[in-house]
């Protein structure tokens, strides 16, 4: 029989703020020194690597630097909902880079590994009701903070055996290890495809490639301006892609939904259905920032979701789906389309801009090659999306029952 005690995270560890590196030295830049901020939390916690910020100094005290394995919690939070709030990390280990504890972060530190394991609380500081513990006792109205004495005082009951922990912990920890292993062959796929795309059509091109648009290859259409009045927040009816769920960078996060529309599907409506290998495309930015404008992702799944206005569809004709997928992604050719954007305060892309952006086509036969190698790249990260999402809603499934004692792990 499994005993379970009360404790409070302040009793089993403390948590130290971050240092205040100087603002001048903070870059976009690449540098060996990685910035750690509130952006490379994930929601639901975990580590994000899309974001990084560099510092390009060596001018700072050396104990925020970061171990491997160090525990960290964001403690600010840009996001209406304060989703990422209170949420771990774990750092990752790196040959290449440094990182650094910056401020509004807190370190796990002190732990009692007497009375609890470092896996488990990193795992039960995942959990949705630790989080909404944070969140409903957050400060601010536009950007939500909390502190270390707010985590601290986040009470709960655990297992007082130690190795009954790491046991829960372990089965956790490996369904996040398989997802991790899947994503990273992703990445993998997508720099090899990326990299076949480059030897055939960028190095290597060829003088009978005639010059022409992008509405030649592909349907383009903008997403359906859905009024406030027909999207609900509540998880009820069809998923509405809007320019949030396009990553800067290039991709897509169907992991984050603000809305759904749960009203009939009228004709005008089904038109704005993304498919499998559509283009979605970001059509509007602010000027200070210019962050998502022209950036694109694609669409692996056969799941319906709807498509909100200033999103524009892509829609390949047959044989250039992979093609298209890449090249919309190049800097030189988001670059060439920001060029051609409206120049107020917001900046907009048009439909007509999109359409005759101006593209070279292969021939058939170049065309024909390039998806037969990379075809099975595609049709791999697919899959691979599914079994993520599958690993994830197991995963996410287990977390709260496991750490709260409702499922026991076979011999407990």
């Amino acid at each position: 029989m499994i005993k379970w005690i009360e404790t409070t995270l302040g009793d089993v560890c403390d948590i130290k703020h971050g240092y205040a590196f100087k603002g001048d030295f903070i870059t976009s830049e690449k540098f060996k020194n990685i910035l750690l901020t509130p952006g490379n939390f994930s929601i639901g916690g975990g580590f994000n690597s899309k974001k990084f910020k560099y510092y390009s100094s060596d001018d700072f005290p050396k104990s925020y630097i970061l171990k491997e394995g160090d525990l960290l919690v964001s403690m600010t939070d840009l996001s209406k909902k304060a989703d990422t709030l209170g949420y771990p990390l774990k750092v990752p280990n790196s040959n290449e880079f440094v990182y650094l504890h910056n401020q509004r972060l807190g370190l796990v530190e002190n732990l009692n590994c007497e009375k609890i394991d470092k896996e488990f609380l990193y795992w039960l500081m995942r959990t949705s009701f630790y989080q909404r513990y944070i969140a409903n006792g957050a400060t601010g109205s536009t950007v939500k903070h909390t502190s270390p004495s707010r985590i601290l005082q986040f009470s709960t009951f655990i297992p007082e055996d130690v190795e009954i922990q790491r046991e829960i912990a372990g089965v956790l920890s490996s369904l996040d290890d398989k997802i991790e292993l899947l994503q990273e062959q992703n990445k993998t796929l997508e720099e090899l495809a990326q990299t076949i795309f480059t030897e055939t059509f960028i190095t290597n091109p060829n003088s009978d490639w005639k010059e022409g648009v992008l509405d030649d290859v592909s349907d383009f259409k903008n997403g359906y301006p859905f009024s406030s009045k027909e999207l609900s927040k509540d998880k009820v009816g069809i998923p509405v892609l809007k320019m949030g769920n396009i990553l800067k960078g290039g991709g897509l996060t169907l992991e984050k939904f603000v809305s759904y529309f749960a009203g009939d599907v009228s004709n005008k409506i089904s038109s704005n259905f993304a498919e499998k290998y559509d283009i979605l495309m970001c059509m509007t930015d602010m000027k200070s920032s210019m962050n998502l404008l022209g950036h694109t992702g694609i669409m692996f799944e056969d799941k319906k979701y709807l498509v909100n206005q200033r999103v524009g569809i892509i829609r390949p004709k047959n044989g250039y789906n992979y093609f298209l997928s890449i090249l919309t992604n190049t800097s030189e050719f988001i670059e060439n389309l920001r060029g051609r954007s409206n120049s107020g305060v917001q900046v907009n892309l048009s439909t007509f801009e999109i359409k005759n952006s101006k593209i070279l086509i292969p021939d058939e036969g170049s065309m024909k090659r390039f998806n037969e190698k990379v075809e099975p790249m595609f049709e791999k990260i697919s899959a691979n999306i599914k079994q993520i999402a599958t690993l994830k809603e197991t995963r996410d499934t287990l977390l709260p029952k496991l750490i709260s004692g409702k499922v026991k792990l076979k011999g407990m």
